[in-house]
């Protein structure tokens, strides 16, 4: 920095040059000039001083704040920490309770106190700190404590309500969406998309490199806010009743989709929305609780707190992605409600039926993707691409069997919400009746067919046909030839043909034996039936396979992590209709599904497994 004195003299160097430069220096001007020169000097000097002792003022108490915003920080992290250690560490076993003040003494702005004993420990020690951000947790959990206190209070989350979706040429920006939007997805020229057509396949045909992308691109989205934007959008319209239980319903769910998809294509271009067709896991002689869908390598884990796979560790604006599938709720879309829904004409007739279908999947996954934050969860977008991916299947049936043109086939309504003319929730720069225009399936997607017997099932180790039923199966999601085959010479089941219809000999002492219908034992009532011989080996009468020993191990650790999970603080919202039948071959019913069903022949598994 230049010193005050060489200012002095640059600045009087200057103006002599100057001076002389235009002829006029003389002795009496220089006498005049210097007199003037010093005094100007002076003030000049005296002002700099005062600019630099104004600078080291400015900089002292920069240094000061800082220090005491430190200091503070390290106080309240200390209190924090005390907080959080009183309501692990330091609660009582119990009942759960939760101590409100009065409402009245919640106007004036006073905090509310809330004393939580062991509804919030035992929450705490349900998850996996490891997997799950810490504050995640302690949010989550004292929300699940108020619930069960009051249940009206999972339904107190902030005002969404003017969040939506932006066309890149919409110049409004709520104060509220402003702090979810990240970029603007829906194109000016809503016929044509930004990144161009695509086709959308069946998850399961997807190659390990195409599976991963996917699975990148939807993490990506989800870090950077966007799949919380998509998923309050989505809840706003459903509380709305905008995008449910009307004819908008498969409308609003296209354009909506394609958003999501293009959102996706902005991260990757070769990425596109799978469709997951739950059929195929409903065809599951097994059931489709051992579906592959759930491991680690595709979805993750179905049961509990999503702690891996490929979404491990996401939270919702709710609680932490959960899920519930195969607890008796709901059920799989079923061929035959397919083929039924195919003999329909009519939009309208159409979309009550494939309504309810639809409803039954979120029902069986259950968890997150049965409640209003349905959309927080990958199975949303998959399931969602395959109700739309039927549908278009029925606008072809409309076209080629019924003669109407479905671009024209908007269903009259008496429901505002419903009505061809009204703004779509969340997109109202579309109409409910721009989502059945034919633009979507020819300028933005279209659909490969479902994988089928006749196409090998997709040539994919993820399923296999059939051969009873000529129909693409799921593949199981456990290897029934790694259960030790080596080591079973002296543990052989015996197979059915020698048990059943066989008569008992003489009573002797069974308690030493491996098999107790053995032709010597009478101390049990021989099975009869096929289902008798299954429960006897899940009994543990006839010696097991050691297969299904393995894997009824698992579902047990799978059913254990499950319940020791706490509850959704939040009532399901996808409801059943009174005729609606759910799948009864649930978590608990699994491995007897699966023994009785290769007692009776069928093929359970692509991977060349004969039986017992």
């Amino acid at each position: 920095m230049m010193r005050l004195q060489d200012m002095k003299i640059l600045i009087f160097s200057l103006f002599i040059s100057a001076v002389v430069g235009h002829g006029i220096y003389d002795d009496e001007t220089h006498h005049k000039m210097t007199r003037k020169i010093s005094k100007r000097m002076k003030m000049m000097s005296k002002s700099l001083e005062n600019v630099v002792s104004m600078l080291d003022t400015l900089q002292s108490q920069k240094d000061q704040c800082e220090a005491s915003v430190a200091n503070m920080t390290k106080e309240l992290q200390k209190l924090s920490d005390k907080i959080i250690d009183d309501n692990i560490g330091g609660v009582t076993s119990g009942p759960p309770h939760i101590d409100l003040t009065d409402e009245e003494d919640r106007s004036d702005g006073k905090p509310v106190r809330v004393d939580v004993t062991s509804a919030f420990d035992d929450c705490m020690k349900s998850l996996d700190l490891d997997v799950m951000p810490k504050e995640n947790a302690y949010i989550w959990c004292l929300r699940l404590s108020l619930w069960q206190f009051n249940h009206n209070y999972s339904d107190e989350y902030e005002d969404d309500s003017d969040l939506e979706i932006l066309q890149v040429s919409d110049n409004t920006r709520s104060k509220r969406s402003a702090r979810f939007i990240r970029r603007r997805l829906a194109p000016r020229d809503m016929t044509q998309p930004p990144s161009g057509f695509r086709i959308r396949r069946e998850y399961r045909t997807l190659t390990r490199a195409e599976r991963r992308r996917f699975h990148d691109a939807l993490n990506v989205l989800y870090e950077d806010g966007t799949i919380d934007c998509f998923s309050r959008v989505h809840r706003n319209a459903i509380r709305s009743s905008g995008a449910h239980g009307g004819v908008a319903f498969l409308p609003w769910h296209r354009a909506f989709l394609a958003l999501f998809e293009e959102a996706l294509r902005q991260v990757d271009t070769r990425v596109f929305i799978p469709y997951w067709d739950s059929s195929i896991d409903d065809n599951m002689e097994a059931g489709p609780a051992l579906s592959v869908m759930w491991d680690n390598e595709h979805l993750g884990p179905g049961n509990g707190v999503v702690n891996s796979g490929p979404f491990a560790g996401w939270v919702t604006p709710q609680s932490p992605l959960r899920r519930e599938i195969a607890r008796g709720t709901g059920s799989l879309i079923r061929q035959s409600r397919i083929d039924t829904a195919m003999l329909l004409c009519r939009l309208g007739d159409f979309t009550r039926r494939w309504e309810n279908a639809h409803n039954g999947v979120h029902r069986w996954v259950g968890g997150t993707m049965a409640r209003s934050f349905a959309a927080s969860d990958p199975v949303f977008y998959m399931h969602h691409a395959f109700v739309d991916y039927q549908w278009e299947k029925f606008r072809e049936h409309q076209i080629n069997d019924c003669d109407i043109d479905p671009a024209f086939d908007y269903p009259p309504t008496s429901d505002e919400n419903h009505d061809a003319e009204q703004p779509m929730d969340g997109m109202r720069f579309l109409i409910n009746r721009d989502g059945i225009a034919d633009y979507w399936t020819t300028n933005w997607y279209n659909y490969e067919d479902t994988p089928t017997c006749d196409t090998n099932c997709g040539d994919t180790p993820d399923m296999f046909c059939d051969p009873i039923k000529d129909l693409c199966t799921g593949e199981i999601r456990f290897d029934l030839n790694n259960g030790g085959r080596k080591k079973r010479q002296a543990r052989q089941t015996p197979p059915p043909s020698d048990l059943l219809n066989q008569s008992n000999t003489s009573s002797v002492d069974c308690r030493n034996k491996k098999n107790l219908y053995a032709q010597s034992c009478y101390s049990l009532p021989r099975p009869r039936t096929e289902e008798e011989y299954a429960d006897s080996i899940l009994r543990g009468e006839i010696v097991p396979p050691r297969e299904i020993e393995m894997i009824e191990a698992r579902i047990q650790m799978e059913i254990i992590e499950f319940e020791k999970t706490p509850p959704d603080s939040e009532p399901i919202f996808f409801q059943a209709p009174p005729d609606d039948r759910s799948d009864c071959r649930t978590m608990e019913t699994c491995v007897r599904d699966l023994v009785f069903a290769v007692i009776r022949g069928f093929k359970v598994t692509g991977k060349g497994y004969s039986g017992f």
